[in-house]
């Protein structure tokens, strides 16, 4: 199963790019039209089957403008590149064998390319680059790409503009007779099956063709007697495996006739996913400490928490917490699939909305209205909640920024982001007192609700967590500096991935 990896980069001059003069790239000399470059980052690149027009795959470029996609082989494919939603750059590609494709760099060279190979596949032409006439298509391209990058404008009007207002039907050379009248591949999420149907014009010998992304061969499937209309159901689909298809009919006349191919992917299922995570914890670091007294209401599971304060001391504390799963075992067979192999969550409790109270439980200090101390540590289910002896108690809570993040070959490629910033994160800090000592241990509760980047786009994460967390020792007899705090983390989660109402991925 191939990957194909690359690079979007824009000349400086390109409008649309915010500059950043530490990102630029400086070419040899004698380049010098392409003397400063930028790395394109976010950026969100489509594969696209050429004559269906069928979404294959998808994903979102790192900060420094790189990318890699699994795609199935023996295929070709364009790749479109789209930054605040307008197209920005192509690539056109053919797809053999192989572990890993290195593309190079995508620019104003691959998408001048690129339309040169749509222009000629819409005549049903040669799209090879013999000849001076093609040499000097391409400059023009080039010319018209780069006009549009410095008016900070999208590549559809130059697209438009080679091939025509509209865009061209590259399949009907496949159906020249027009035997068929209609095809329809439709997944079911009882059965996870998908369901071919296909009707002709006219009796026809019909065969069906389709295989997974993974496999280099399609399985056939034919039905031997004339018909007008036909449908076949396939075996269960592996969740978020990718499934070419095609179909082919001949008449009784010997005519025949083709569809483009197509794809259709199976969604991820609506499940919990167990897992462990250990990792690193960097903080909580104090910013600021005052007196208050009042009321302060938040809302962690939808479930309303009064804190109800008397001269309690209230602090604000900023966390960053970066953790992996536990056994390479509980990470989702799909992420894996896709090459996702080393994956971690990152979460960060900004000072802005983070605050500790305490003492917790005495008059002065901080209260929880209508709960008990057991109320409260009853909301951790899998870790237990043992203050140390002779401890400060104190409550708090955070709104956290959450990712989880992918890492290939030392670039990192953002899957789910924190859609919900208003998600509450309950907090205990304990802190002992007998001791010059000062460590801490803190113990987290909450759910986090992100949203799915690249191949994942319209898919939701919901992270539902509970953790720990103990400073590290210190046995210097210097007094530990508040931003030296470290620490081992562990948490438990229950991920569930929310499909989008419409799974679109396979449609153009």
């Amino acid at each position: 199963m191939p990957y194909v990896k690359g690079k979007v980069i824009l000349p400086e001059f390109a409008s649309q790019i915010q500059k950043n003069p530490l990102e630029n790239i400086v070419l040899p000399p004698e380049e010098e039209w392409r003397k400063k470059q930028i790395s394109i980052s976010d950026a969100d690149i489509k594969a696209f089957l050429p004559v269906s027009r069928e979404l294959v795959t998808r994903g979102t470029t790192s900060d420094d403008g790189e990318f890699f996609l699994r795609v199935p082989s023996g295929l070709s494919y364009f790749l479109e590149v789209y930054l605040n939603e307008m197209l920005i750059c192509l690539k056109f590609l053919s797809v053999k064998n192989g572990k890993e494709i290195d593309m190079g760099i995508l620019d104003q060279h691959t998408s001048a390319h690129a339309l040169y190979v749509k222009k000629n596949m819409a005549k049903r032409q040669k799209y090879s680059l013999d000849g001076n006439e093609s040499v000097v298509q391409l400059v023009e391209y080039i010319n018209l790409i780069e006009q549009q990058w410095r008016k900070g404008e999208g590549l559809e009007p130059v697209e438009r503009k080679i091939l025509g207002p509209e865009s061209p039907d590259l399949s009907g050379g496949n159906d020249p007779s027009h035997l068929i009248s209609s095809f329809q591949a439709t997944f079911d999420e009882i059965s996870e099956k998908i369901y071919f149907s296909w009707e002709a014009n006219e009796p026809c010998r019909a065969s069906l063709s389709y295989r997974p992304f993974h496999s280099r061969f399609f399985r056939q499937e034919h039905f031997a007697l004339y018909r007008k209309k036909g449908h076949l159901v396939s075996p269960i689909l592996r969740e978020f495996e990718g499934y070419l298809y095609y179909l082919e009919l001949q008449s009784k006349q010997g005519l025949l006739a083709q569809t483009p191919v197509y794809c259709l992917r199976a969604p991820i299922r609506k499940k919990i996913h167990h897992a462990g995570f250990l990792g690193r914890q960097e903080g909580p670091l104090v910013f600021s400490r005052e007196k208050i007294s009042g009321s302060k209401t938040i809302r962690l599971k939808k479930s309303p928490f009064e804190f109800v304060f008397q001269d309690a001391l209230e602090k604000k504390f900023e966390t960053e917490i970066n953790v992996e799963f536990a056994r390479k075992l509980d990470i989702p067979r799909f992420l894996v699939r896709e090459g996702f192999h080393d994956i971690e969550l990152n979460i960060y409790l900004p000072q802005d909305h983070s605050f500790l109270w305490g003492p917790l439980g005495d008059e002065d200090g901080a209260r929880v209205k209508g709960q008990t101390w057991e109320d409260i540590t009853g909301l951790w289910k899998k870790t237990r909640v043992e203050p140390p002896p002779n401890s400060i108690r104190e409550i708090g809570y955070s709104t956290p920024f959450a990712e989880i993040v992918a890492f290939r070959n030392g670039a990192h490629f953002r899957l789910f982001t924190d859609v919900d910033l208003s998600d509450a994160v309950l907090v205990l800090g304990f802190r002992r007192i007998d001791t010059l000592g000062l460590e801490s241990i803190h113990y987290y509760r909450g759910q986090m609700n992100l949203g799915g980047e690249g191949l994942f786009t319209g898919y939701r994460l919901l992270i539902d967590f509970e953790g720990r967390f103990e400073e590290d020792k210190n046995d210097d007899s210097l007094v530990q500096g508040a931003g030296e705090i470290t620490g081992n983390i562990d948490l438990w989660t229950d991920l569930t991935f929310l499909p989008p109402k419409d799974v679109e991925l396979g449609r153009g």
